[in-house]
């Protein structure tokens, strides 16, 4: 029941297909419904603790899946919260804890990883979605094992240090547990294949920043700048927001028009990253009085009295103004039967199954998708032309990339060949949209370094000897 994937922060989803693997039926067997399971469990295990489960409703057509709101596990709760930070040593079938031998794993991952590709896609991957896919799913494995046993026990001591809470830290441990046992990422399209984006579960990819670039500390990541605003500023149409962000002279930079000044250095990055959180809710038609109580919950950790005045102040920056103005208008026409082509020339329109928001994402991500092929493209030919990987894509994260290049030497150069097949990817779009989208592919060098510096200066005091002993 302690998943990974949860829909809100505390929530245990509590769907179908897991009650039929606890009582060992099929998902159609009326006994497998999971309101009669949870019955008999608040009955027969939680209230002799003193305690409920109280779940959500689900909703089948949004793809929600029951989740425990409130839950309390009594005089063991202490027991649990402990084995969830510590490392998984065993896996068990749920049905009856039996261990299972190495060709039952295999069959079950086999089954896991294809389960989705029998399911009905409201939209089916394109052509260069599915040949994205196909190149990282069939990379050598070799590359991950190697990395994640050098990096493995050293990354879990980090996460007691990351600037987290409690139960951050716990999802952190659970994510590294799980790549400790299949290390290589697996990328598939979502469960309702409303998007044509590739998600690989809980892997490096799902760590955060720190981590995933103490991993990758080696290999050159590149992303999209802004992506979703800029490619929303020609979709959605933000007249101002795509000027700027036309203007070579701003570099891309729109997140200082957003952040008051008067917000120090050592706290912009923090601040940025939730306000990019906040333009993505905005650009998905979330309401505003949402959109502020949201930035107002990430920066009370550091800004405790003041987050309110700051998310107010963001708010009011004329970048959130003319989000919302222009959003509120494009939904009005998406919901009077306005139709919207993606990236790859598929139809999008409101339904009972897409909602404005979901349309809208969906079509932005097609974007991301296009611009970057062309990389992929460019890496697989290498490898086909000298018979060997000179140039890798080793993680793939929706808007961006890390390389991995064999002879150091040529890393620039390989970064900047990438960088022009992007910027083709880019040129691209523009024969869909009628103008281009003013969007920029960076390299993170400095960042790099910067995450290098962090790791020792997280690590080294776990190693200083004791001052009462010399010999340490």
């Amino acid at each position: 029941m302690l998943n990974l994937h949860r829909q809100h922060v505390h929530d245990i989803l509590v769907g179908a297909p897991l009650i039929a693997a606890f009582l060992n039926l099929s998902t159609k067997s009326k006994a497998a419904k999971a309101y009669r399971f949870l019955e008999g469990f608040n009955r027969e295990v939680m209230v002799p603790m003193g305690s409920v489960l109280k779940t959500r409703k689900h909703n089948y057509i949004k793809g929600k899946s029951r989740a425990a709101k409130k839950y309390h596990f009594g005089k063991h709760q202490q027991e649990i919260d402990n084995l969830l930070l510590e490392p998984i040593t065993d896996v068990v079938f749920i049905k009856n804890g039996a261990t299972p031998t190495k060709s039952e794993l295999k069959r079950v991952e086999n089954e896991s990883l294809s389960t989705p590709e029998f399911v009905n896609k409201l939209y089916p991957l394109p052509e260069e979605a599915i040949f994205i896919k196909n190149y990282l799913n069939t990379q050598h494995p070799n590359f991950f094992t190697r990395l994640i046993k050098s990096k493995i026990d050293t990354a879990r001591e980090m996460v007691k240090f990351l600037d987290l809470t409690e139960h951050a830290k716990k999802m952190q441990i659970s994510i590294l547990d799980s790549v400790e046992k299949h290390p290589m990422p697996h990328y598939q399209q979502s469960f309702h294949g409303k998007s044509v984006r590739l998600y690989c579960g809980s892997s490096i990819a799902g760590l955060t920043r720190e981590m995933r670039r103490f991993f990758l500390a080696d290999c050159p990541e590149g992303d999209l700048k802004c992506a979703q605003l800029a490619i929303g500023s020609v979709l959605f149409d933000y007249p101002k927001i795509y000027e700027f962000l036309s203007e070579p002279q701003n570099e891309g930079d729109i997140w200082r028009q957003i952040i008051p000044s008067w917000v120090e250095p050592e706290n912009f990055d923090f601040v940025k990253d939730h306000v990019k959180e906040g333009t993505y809710s905005t650009q998905y038609t979330m309401a505003r009085g949402a959109v502020y109580h949201i930035l107002v919950d990430r920066l009370k950790p550091r800004f405790g009295m003041y987050s309110e005045m700051l998310a107010s102040q963001i708010m009011e920056s004329w970048v959130f103004q003319e989000m919302f103005d222009c959003v509120d208008k494009f939904v009005a026409r998406l919901n009077n039967g306005l139709e919207v082509y993606d990236a790859f020339g598929r139809i999008y329109r409101v339904s009972e199954t897409l909602n404005a928001g979901a349309l809208m994402a969906c079509v932005a991500q097609s974007y991301e998708t296009k611009i970057l092929y062309p990389a992929f493209k460019y890496v697989d030919c290498k490898s086909k032309i000298t018979k060997r990987d000179e140039v890798r894509i080793v993680l793939f994260q929706f808007d961006g990339f890390n390389i991995s290049v064999r002879d150091s030497r040529r890393v620039e150069f390989y970064k900047k060949e990438i960088s022009k097949e992007v910027e083709r990817g880019i040129d691209d779009c523009k024969a869909n949209l009628a103008k281009k989208i003013p969007i920029r592919f960076e390299w993170k060098e400095s960042k790099e370094k910067e995450t290098k510096n962090k790791i020792k200066e997280t690590i080294i005091p776990l190693l200083v000897p004791c001052p009462l002993c010399k010999s340490a």
